[in-house]
C-alpha cells in the first residue's frame, strides 16, 4: 500500500475555480419539433427553447441537460413536455460547470396551459427573458407530465401558468432559485412530492385563481443567505392576484402534508428578511391540513389584511391539524380587524384553537409549547450529505397524528397517519441531490467513476485534523485531489500527484486549516472521478 503525506503547505489554495469538464453535448435551441431527448449523451439549452402547439417532446430517464446562461424552456399552450425520470435515474437540469452553479444562472422551465385563471382578460402573460402565456377554459388541459426531475440554479424554478388537471406532476426537486421554487399562476393542476431547497424568495407561490390540490410538499432553507433583500422570503405565499381584487375563481388551493424547515432549523438564527412559513395575502383563501411549519424568523402562519381575514368567516380559508414549531415571533398572527371581519368576529385565537361554539373554527392544531422534538434527524439534515435522511422517527416525534376528516380532503389525497411531508420513509431518497453545487457530471468517464464512488473511502469521517483517502488506482498515472465547500461548491484546495504506481492507495490529508462543516472530497484519476462527502468537526 502506497502512502503519501500531504501537508498543509503543499496544498494549493484555489479561490473559485473548478476542474474543467469536457462534454460533447447535443444542442437544443429555438422552436422544437416533436422529438425524444435521449439519454445516450448530454444536451445543452441555448437561449429560449419553445415547445409550440401540437408538439410533444419526451425526455428519457437519466438524461442530463445543461442550460447555458440565460436559457430556458417554455411549453406553449397546446404543447407537451413529458419528463420521464425514475427514482434511480432522474432527469437533471443543471449548469454544466461547478463554477457556474450559482443562483439564477438560467431561466427555468415554464408551462403555459389552457386552464382557467382569474385575470379579467382570461390570459396571463409573464414578461420574462423567456416569456410565457397561459389561459383558457379547459380545466382538464394536458401540458404533459413530470416525474423525477431535478432543477438547479435557475431564476424562476418550475412555473405553471393556467396548467390543467390533465397534466401530471410528481417528484420534482428545485434548488437555488433567485425567485420562487414552484409558482402556480391560475390553473387546476394537482401535484405531489415537490421539494424546494434554498429558494431566495418563496418556496411555493400561488396566485391568479389557482385551485389545485397539493400533497407532500417540502420547503427547506439551509443556506442562511437564501433570502431576498425585500422582506419577501416565505415558505408558502398565497395571493388572489397582485391587486387583491374580488376576481374569481379565488386562489383556493388545498394543501396537505406540507413541511417547511425555515432558516433557523440548521442555522440557529435567521436574517430579518426571512419571514413566514405561510403568508396569506390579497384576498387568497388557501386551506392547509396535516402540515408542519417550523423555524421561521416571523410567524408560522400570517394572515394579512381584512379581505383575507374575511375568508375565515366564510369558512373557505381553513387551517386544521397543523403543527407549528419554534417560529420566532409567534405560532400565528394577523394584520387587520378580526373583530370586524374574522370568523366569529372575536379574535384569531378562537378561530384557530377549535372553539366548539363557533361553526367556522378550525380543529386539531398543535403549537410550539406542546412540541419538544419534531422527530427529524437534525444531524443528517444539517450535515453535508447529498442524500440526507428526512424520514420521521415515529417513535420520538411529538407531532400529533394527521386527520383526513375535513371535506376538502375527501378526494384527490392519499390518507396517511402523520403530519408533514415525510413519514417513516423519505420519498426524496435516491433521486434528489442536496449538495448539487458540487456534483460532477459530464463525460462518460466521470459518470462511470461516480457509479463507483464506494471505491473511495475517507478514514476517519467525520474528521478533525486529518483524514486519509483510500482507493485503488487501476493503472499508473496522475492523481488529483481537491476539497470543495459542501454548501457553495467552491474548490478550496487542490493538489496534483504525478506518476503514482497502480494499486491500493492510502493518502493522508491534513485538513486542520479548514473550518468545521460539510465538504466534498474529490479524487480524479485517468479512469474518472470519485468523490465522498467529508464532515469536519
Amino acid at each position: 500500500m502506497k502512502q503519501y503525506i500531504l501537508s498543509t503547505f503543499l496544498l494549493v489554495l484555489v479561490a473559485s475555480t473548478s476542474h474543467a469538464q469536457s462534454c460533447n453535448c447535443e444542442e437544443l435551441s429555438g422552436e422544437l419539433s416533436s422529438m425524444t431527448i435521449d439519454n445516450d449523451h448530454c444536451w445543452e439549452l441555448d437561449g429560449c427553447v419553445t415547445i409550440p402547439n401540437n408538439v410533444t417532446v419526451n425526455i428519457e430517464d437519466g438524461t442530463i441537460i445543461y442550460p447555458r446562461a440565460g436559457s430556458g424552456i417554455v411549453i406553449e399552450r397546446g404543447g407537451k413536455l413529458n419528463v420521464n425520470g425514475t427514482s434511480t435515474a432522474p432527469v437533471i437540469f443543471t449548469p454544466k460547470l461547478i463554477v457556474n452553479r450559482t443562483y439564477g444562472y438560467w431561466e427555468g422551465i415554464s408551462y403555459g396551459g389552457r386552464a382557467p385563471n382569474n385575470e379579467s382578460i382570461g390570459t396571463i402573460t409573464l414578461s420574462r427573458t423567456c416569456p410565457v402565456v397561459g389561459g383558457g377554459n379547459v380545466s382538464n388541459d394536458n401540458s404533459g407530465s413530470i416525474s423525477y426531475l431535478q432543477m438547479h440554479c435557475s431564476v424562476y424554478g418550475l412555473t405553471l401558468v393556467s396548467v390543467g388537471t390533465g397534466t401530471t406532476i410528481d417528484n420534482v426537486q428545485v434548488t437555488h432559485t433567485v425567485n420562487d421554487g414552484f409558482s402556480f399562476y391560475g390553473g387546476t393542476v394537482n401535484a405531489t412530492h415537490l421539494a424546494s431547497f434554498n429558494a431566495k424568495k418563496n418556496d411555493f407561490y400561488v396566485i391568479n385563481g389557482y385551485v389545485g390540490k397539493l400533497q407532500f410538499l417540502f420547503s427547506f432553507r439551509k443556506d442562511p443567505n437564501a433570502y431576498t433583500a425585500t422582506n419577501a422570503s416565505n415558505g408558502f405565499f398565497a395571493v388572489n392576484d397582485i391587486s387583491g381584487s374580488t376576481n374569481t375563481p379565488l386562489t383556493r388551493p388545498v394543501i396537505s402534508n406540507y413541511t417547511t424547515l425555515g432558516p433557523r432549523y440548521c442555522n440557529g438564527s435567521a436574517n430579518a428578511n426571512f419571514r413566514n412559513g405561510i403568508l396569506v395575502d390579497n384576498r387568497a383563501a388557501p386551506s392547509f391540513y396535516n402540515s408542519v411549519i417550523a423555524n421561521w424568523a416571523d410567524e408560522g402562519l400570517f394572515i394579512n389584511g381584512n379581505p383575507c381575514i374575511a375568508q375565515t368567516d366564510a369558512d373557505i380559508l381553513n387551517y386544521s391539524y397543523n403543527s407549528t414549531y419554534q417560529n420566532v415571533v409567534a405560532d400565528y398572527s394577523n394584520a387587520g380587524s378580526w373583530a370586524s371581519f374574522g370568523c366569529s368576529f372575536i379574535d384569531m385565537d378562537h378561530w384557530i384553537v377549535n372553539d366548539p361554539t363557533i361553526s367556522c373554527s378550525e380543529d386539531g392544531n398543535q403549537f410550539d409549547a406542546s412540541i419538544s422534538t419534531l422527530g427529524y434527524d437534525n444531524t443528517s439534515i444539517c450535515g453535508g450529505s447529498s442524500n440526507p435522511d428526512f424520514s420521521l422517527d415515529l417513535g420520538t416525534t411529538d407531532l400529533d397524528a394527521a386527520s383526513f376528516a375535513p371535506s376538502d380532503l375527501s378526494s384527490g389525497f392519499t390518507t396517511v397517519g402523520y403530519r408533514g411531508a415525510f413519514g417513516s420513509t423519505d420519498w426524496t431518497d435516491t433521486w434528489t441531490d442536496w449538495a448539487p453545487l458540487a456534483t460532477a457530471y459530464c463525460e462518460s468517464g466521470l459518470r462511470k467513476a461516480n457509479d463507483e464512488t464506494a471505491q473511495l473511502r475517507l478514514i476517519p469521517n467525520p474528521a478533525s485534523k486529518q483524514t486519509a483517502a483510500v482507493f485503488t488506482l487501476k493503472e499508473k498515472g496522475k492523481v488529483s485531489i481537491s476539497i470543495l465547500g459542501g454548501i457553495n461548491g467552491k474548490v478550496l484546495f487542490s493538489l496534483d500527484l504525478d506518476k503514482l504506481e497502480a494499486g491500493e492507495q492510502k493518502i493522508p490529508v491534513d485538513i486542520s486549516m479548514l473550518h468545521s462543516g460539510p465538504y466534498i472530497f474529490r479524487v480524479t484519476t485517468s479512469a474518472g472521478l470519485m468523490q465522498q462527502h467529508l464532515m469536519i468537526q
